[in-house]
């Protein structure tokens, strides 16, 4: 009985193993593997960031875009009814 035990406790610990190398990476003999894992993924990342900036540009562009179209919605009032711009310095 205590052999067949033993058996099984060895089956499970060595299944055991094998499920946190694949989680964690653990295995020695894959080590090109994880230099290979570890490029593509800095690649993948600066693809990222590149996409990130790339995004945060046009956003910039789009809101200085409205925000121009504001102002000068702005301007068409204050001259339709002669009211003169605020200086930035002035407080209500």
């Amino acid at each position: 009985m205590a052999g067949k035990l033993t058996f099984l406790s060895g089956i499970i610990r060595h299944e055991v193993n094998d499920l946190k190398n694949d989680l964690f990476g653990g295995n020695e003999s894959d080590k090109e593997m994880t230099a290979e894992a570890s490029a593509k993924a800095k690649n993948e990342e600066k693809k990222k960031e590149d996409a990130q900036k790339l995004y945060e540009e046009e956003r910039r562009k789009k809101r200085e875009k409205q925000e121009y179209q504001r102002e000068k919605f702005r301007d068409g009032i204050r001259q339709k009814y002669g009211i003169e711009k605020k200086s930035p310095t002035e407080k209500l």
